[in-house]
C-alpha cells in the first residue's frame, strides 16, 4: 500500500511539474512571437509610466537579446535610460546597439538629441548654451520652449529675443529695433540679429544706420542688408564704396555682391590677391556670393594656410562644397593645442559642416558644451519630416 501510495504522489508531483515545464515554455514561446514581444514592450512601458525605469530597460534588453533588430525594444530601452540617467546613458544604450551596423536609426538618435536639449535647457547655467537649446527645440515645434524663449524676451533678455527674431517672430524684431533706436555707441549685436531675422521690417533701420558716424555701425547694417537681400537699399550702398573705412568698404561690396550689383567687384578680387591670407580670407568670405571655380581655388589654398583661424574660417566657406576637405581641416583643428580653436572648430563641424551621423553622436559627447547643442540641432534638422 506504502508503494502504490508512494507512485501515486510520485505521479502527481511529476505531472504538476510537466504542468509547470509546460506553462513556461507556453510563455517563452509567446515570448518570442510578436504577440509575445508586444505583450512584454507594453509591460516595460507600463513600468516606465509608473517610474520604473529599471525595470523597463531589463525588459527591453532581454526583448533585444532575442531579437536585436526589434526597433521597437530599442526605443523603450532608450527612453528608459532617459528617464533613468540622461541622455549621455540613452546614447551608450544606442551606440552599444548600433555596433557595426552600417545605418543609424535616426528615430531614435532624434529621441536622444531631444532629451540632450531639453536636459540643457533645462538646467545648464551656460545662458548660450541654454538658449540655444531652447531655440533648437522651438524650431522642432516645441511650444514650452518657445513660451520659455518669448518670456526671457518680454523680461528684455537680449540672447532669447535674438533666437526668437532668428526664428521668425515678428515681436522679437519690433523689440530689436526699439532697442536699436536707443543703444549708444556700437550696435554691432543688434544689428546683426536683426539680419539673422531675415524679417522686412529691418531694413529702415539699417539703412539708417549706413550713414551712422560709427564705422563699426555701417559696416554691420551694410552686411546685414545684405543678408535681408534689401535690394531697395543699394542705391544707398554703392557710396560706401569710397568710404574711408576699410571694413565698411568690405561689407558694402560684399552686401552689393549678394544683391546682384557688381560694383564693388574690382574692389574684392584686388583685395583677394592680398600677400596676407587673413584679407584673402575676408575677400573669400564677401566673394562666397559668387563661388565660381576660382574662388574655390583660392578658399582651397586657405585650408593650407599655417594660421588655424585662417584655415578655420576657409574650412566654414568650403563646406558646402567639399565636405571631406571641410571634415580633414577641422579634425585637424580639433587636435589643436589651443583651446579656443579645438572648440571653435567643434562648434564649426557641429553647426552645419558635419551631415552624418556618426560624426554628430561623436559631437553629442564634446567637452565643448555648444557642440553638443549644435550637433543635437543639426540631428533634429536632418530628421525633421
Amino acid at each position: 500500500m506504502f508503494l502504490r501510495r508512494f507512485a501515486r504522489n510520485l505521479g502527481v508531483h511529476l505531472f504538476a511539474a510537466a504542468l509547470t515545464l509546460s506553462a513556461t515554455s507556453i510563455a517563452l514561446a509567446q515570448q518570442r512571437s510578436p504577440s509575445g514581444e508586444a505583450a512584454a514592450l507594453a509591460n516595460g512601458w507600463g513600468l516606465l509610466a509608473r517610474g520604473d525605469a529599471a525595470g523597463a530597460a531589463a525588459i527591453a534588453v532581454q526583448q533585444l537579446t532575442r531579437d536585436p533588430q526589434s526597433a521597437a525594444a530599442l526605443v523603450l530601452l532608450v527612453d528608459a535610460e532617459i528617464q533613468r540617467s540622461g541622455a549621455p546613458a540613452a546614447l551608450d544604450a544606442y551606440e552599444k546597439w548600433v555596433g557595426t551596423r552600417r545605418l543609424d536609426d535616426a528615430h531614435v538618435l532624434r529621441r536622444i538629441a531631444r532629451a540632450l536639449l531639453q536636459d540643457i535647457a533645462r538646467k545648464q547655467a551656460n545662458p548660450k548654451a541654454r538658449v540655444n537649446a531652447l531655440s533648437a527645440l522651438a524650431a522642432d515645434g516645441d511650444a514650452e520652449a518657445a513660451a520659455r524663449l518669448e518670456e526671457g524676451s518680454a523680461a528684455a533678455q537680449f540672447v532669447e529675443t535674438r533666437s526668437l527674431a532668428a526664428l521668425g517672430n515678428e515681436r522679437a524684431v519690433e523689440r530689436l529695433i526699439q532697442q536699436l533706436a536707443v543703444m549708444p555707441g556700437s550696435k554691432t549685436a543688434l544689428i546683426d540679429a536683426l539680419g539673422d531675422s531675415g524679417s522686412r521690417k529691418a531694413i529702415p533701420p539699417l539703412r539708417a544706420l549706413l550713414k551712422d558716424p560709427n564705422d563699426t555701425n555701417r559696416a554691420s547694417a551694410a552686411d546685414g542688408l545684405g543678408r535681408l537681400g534689401a535690394t531697395d537699399a543699394i542705391n544707398d550702398l554703392r557710396p560706401l564704396l569710397n568710404d574711408p573705412s576699410f571694413p565698411v568698404k568690405v561689407e558694402a561690396a560684399g552686401a552689393l555682391l549678394r544683391l546682384n550689383d557688381s560694383s564693388g567687384l574690382g574692389f574684392l578680387m584686388q583685395i583677394a590677391s592680398s600677400e596676407h591670407a587673413a584679407i584673402r580670407l575676408v575677400a573669400a568670405r564677401e566673394l562666397s556670393a559668387r563661388p565660381d571655380a576660382s574662388w574655390q581655388s583660392l578658399v582651397r589654398s586657405l585650408t593650407n594656410d599655417s594660421d588655424p583661424v585662417v584655415r578655420l574660417g576657409a574650412a566654414r566657406l568650403i563646406a558646402p562644397y567639399d565636405t571631406t576637405l571641410a571634415n580633414n581641416v577641422l579634425d585637424d583643428l580639433m587636435r589643436s593645442d589651443n583651446v579656443g580653436i579645438r572648440e571653435a572648430a567643434s562648434d564649426a563641424l557641429a553647426e552645419g559642416v558635419a551631415s552624418d551621423f556618426k560624426t554628430l553622436r561623436r559631437l553629442l559627447r564634446s567637452a565643448d558644451l555648444l557642440a553638443q547643442v549644435n550637433a543635437a540641432a543639426r540631428i533634429l534638422e536632418i530628421t525633421r519630416a
